[in-house]
C-alpha cells in the first residue's frame, strides 16, 4: 500500500475473503507491504482498511 503523493498512510488492516467468508487477516508493515501465505487457488476479495479509508479489491483470481 503506497501513497501517490508521499503522504504518510499509516498501517492498514488486510482481510482476505472468499464468498464473503474471512479466510485470513494481517496488517501492512512499515513499508506498506503485507503477505498472506498458503492460499489455495480460487477467486478472492481483498479489503484494505484504516481509520480513514476502506478499499475493496475484487476479484483477485489466484489460479496457480
Amino acid at each position: 500500500v503506497l501513497s501517490l503523493n508521499d503522504v504518510e498512510l499509516g498501517s492498514f488492516s488486510v482481510q482476505l475473503l472468499q464468498s464473503e467468508t474471512e479466510l485470513a487477516t494481517t496488517a501492512t508493515d512499515d513499508l506498506g507491504g503485507f503477505a498472506i501465505e498458503s492460499i489455495p487457488p480460487g477467486v478472492y476479495e481483498i479489503i484494505l482498511s484504516s481509520e480513514r479509508v476502506e478499499v475493496s479489491i475484487t476479484p483477485v483470481d489466484l489460479n496457480l
